[in-house]
């Protein structure tokens, strides 16, 4: 497995509107798509890791940022999200961020319908399932 920050295009985040702290958080993001005026997507890719805390590291956007949020986990981890979702804190900020659960094999498929494109537009995430 290679790490995310091998493909990362902008090392040193640079956003207005946020703290040096917000900014060193937001940073720890595992996948930012922003332009030069906000953050439009944040996608958290959990295989391994706890997928609380990638609920606590993308809530330092507030919630009044058109944000987008998408966890990519594995097919099989999808029950342990079910048990998590059972938990009122994690429930909370779950659905109050309006987070959007996607699985890996839906991911590649994506991929594999955009890779011959130019460039993804952000309309063309909305298909994501």
């Amino acid at each position: 497995n290679e790490k995310l920050s091998k493909y990362c295009t902008t090392p040193n985040l640079k956003l207005s509107g946020f703290s040096d702290d917000e900014l060193r958080r937001i940073a720890m993001i595992d996948v930012l798509w922003y332009d030069d005026t906000s953050i439009k997507y944040v996608f958290e890719v959990e295989n391994s890791t706890s997928i609380t805390s990638a609920i606590e590291r993308a809530s330092h956007i507030p919630q009044e940022y058109d944000v987008k949020r998408f966890i990519v986990i594995p097919e099989e981890r999808q029950k342990m999200l079910e048990r998590k979702m059972g938990e009122p804190m994690f429930q909370e900020g779950y659905n109050k961020y309006k987070w959007r659960t996607i699985h890996y094999d839906a991911l590649k498929d994506f991929y594999n319908l955009y890779k011959g494109s130019k460039q993804i537009k952000h309309d063309d995430l909305s298909k994501l399932k």
